[in-house]
């Protein structure tokens, strides 16, 4: 159809340049199309000189020019099985237009059968919330879709061999072998052939956490049902509050409820919340923060400790901090380093100090801190670490020995240090016993004491020496005592000793042997000195 529409006025051209269109192919007339939404529209440009551009209208809207030399328009988007009517005129250099307007019909074709040739993974394990699947063949289309045992899944066309499909969470709920085929519509149309696609049984997904809502509540809620999101959550799921498992409820892998109760939503803090799936795989989330607000914390104040002071080199204690304005989650800090702290009411904390804390003489800056909100730190306390102190000896258990002997004996005091020296001092003739130390702490020495059999009896002072030689002593404290053959050699003397029902009352003077006879029992008793012993007898 010729002279649709004629150029305007003066704008005429200087000769009628046409433009004719031809086949490519035995098998395409002109302007015939290939494809169920596009056509594309071929020609011959004229072979005048100053011929630069065909003009084009489709469907009696314009939409392109075309330059000399491309000879070819493509509508692209176009529904399928659709007529539709392109219109061109050609311009020369000075913008002339030719007089008549040369149209041409054309349809889109129908839609070709999809061909399906491989999918990329072609199989997954149980419990998948989501799984892209690549989908490759021939004559794919933007209106294609992909269908997993029969029904249709999200679709997402790549190009004519290439299709993407989106596969969720009921997709991987049973394991077995389940097909997937390419669909395309009317008209024309029709399913690609199938290929398996094999879900296997597995262990649970490890759970992934990523909000909570609401993520706070004042303190003293009565009780909190919080939403948990994330993926990969199974009936079998469980919330952890600060590490310790809870029983939740299960709606979908992607959503959980967990209800606080009373008693986790008192006093303000920060709270951890994970969710646990248990083996098979399973494992543990990360961890989200749910915090308990409150009034802010109130700045400490510290008006005093006990102990004050303690000698350097003494073991570790316990200090009682007094001031106002504690929590549970106050700390006592040492120089500025936190120390474990107990809570027993808003004015006392306890604090463990430990050893190295005094190892050294000088002063150190005890302080409480509480945390935010609010909160802050105490102006300082003093504690003094005064200078290594002697040490004192406070008893020592056994504090006898047979000469001849070796005995270990327990010496009790304080401010022992290491590596230390124990001796026993004789106060008859002055002789020294060194103690052989089998154990240590700075309040208590194990020690083996060897008497010889020569040794004088009597008592003997016990010393304690640190390494500063710095010392300690106790009078009086140990007795050596005498074995039998070291007894003097007096003429034995025997008393009359009356047989009774009673305990029996024995005076004997200096070595002298007493024997008692009743019912063939001999009792042989020996005294250094002048005695007086009772005897019960049955």
């Amino acid at each position: 159809m010729a002279g649709a529409n004629a150029p305007t006025a003066g704008r005429r051209a200087r000769s009628s340049i046409l433009i004719s269109f031809y086949r490519r192919s035995r098998n395409r007339a002109p302007g015939s199309s290939f494809l169920p939404d596009q056509v594309t529209w071929t020609w011959r440009d004229p072979g005048v000189q100053d011929f630069v551009a065909v003009e084009v209208t489709m469907d009696g809207v314009f939409r392109h020019s075309v330059p000399r030399g491309v000879q070819e328009f493509t509508a692209s988007g176009l529904a399928p099985a659709s007529p539709h009517i392109i219109s061109t005129r050609t311009r020369n250099s000075a913008g002339a237009t030719s007089p008549n307007w040369v149209n041409n019909t054309s349809r889109t074709s129908n839609y070709p059968v999809p061909v399906l040739h491989e999918i990329i993974p072609d199989n997954a394990s149980t419990g998948l919330v989501e799984l892209p699947v690549t989908v490759r063949g021939e004559n794919f289309f933007a209106a294609s879709s992909v269908h997993f045992d029969g029904g249709a899944r999200i679709t997402d066309y790549v190009s004519s061999s290439e299709l993407t499909a989106h596969l969720g969470f009921g997709d991987f709920i049973l394991a077995g072998t389940h097909e997937i085929i390419v669909v395309n519509p009317l008209p024309g149309g029709g399913v690609s052939g199938s290929l398996p696609f094999v879900v296997s049984q597995s262990g649970n997904p490890a759970p992934v956490l990523t909000s909570i809502d609401p993520h706070s509540s004042p303190a003293g809620t009565p009780g909190l049902t919080i939403n948990l999101t994330g993926n990969n959550f199974v009936s079998l799921s469980r919330v952890c509050w600060d590490g310790t498992s809870h029983t939740a409820t299960y709606l979908s892998p992607t959503t959980l409820w967990y209800d606080i109760p009373t008693s986790d939503l008192v006093l303000p803090g920060i709270h951890n919340i994970s969710v646990f799936t248990p083996e098979p795989l399973g494992g543990m989330s990360a961890n989200l923060t749910f915090t308990v607000t409150g009034p802010a914390n109130l700045v400490p104040t510290l008006d005093n400790i006990t102990p004050e002071t303690a000698y350097a080199g003494d073991p570790g204690f316990t200090m009682t901090v007094n001031g106002t304005n504690f929590t549970t989650s106050s700390i006592v800090r040492w120089d500025s380093a936190d120390r474990e702290t107990s809570y027993l009411s808003d004015t006392t904390l306890l604090a463990t100090i430990e050893d190295s804390d005094i190892v050294s003489e000088g002063t150190r800056n005890v302080t409480v801190f509480n945390p935010s909100p609010g909160g802050g730190t105490s102006p300082p306390a003093i504690f003094t670490v005064l200078p290594p102190a002697a040490p004192s000896i406070l008893s020592i258990s056994p504090d006898y020995a047979v000469t001849g002997t070796t005995v270990q004996s327990r010496i009790i005091g304080e401010h022992f240090r290491t590596p230390i020296d124990v001796t026993l001092g004789a106060r008859v003739n002055g002789a020294r016993y060194t103690g052989s130390i089998t154990s240590y702490t700075p309040i208590a020495i194990d020690a083996h004491f060897t008497i010889p059999s020569d040794a004088a009896p009597g008592s003997c002072n016990l010393e304690v020496r640190n390494a500063d030689g710095s010392s300690g002593s106790l009078d009086s404290a140990f007795q050596s005592m005498l074995t039998r053959r070291q007894s003097s050699g007096l003429t034995p003397r025997t008393p009359t000793v009356a047989i009774r029902s009673r305990p029996l009352s024995m005076a004997q003077v200096s070595s002298n042997q007493c024997s008692v006879s009743h019912s063939n029992m001999i009792i042989n008793q020996y005294r250094q000195t002048a005695s007086s012993s009772t005897i019960p007898v049955t």
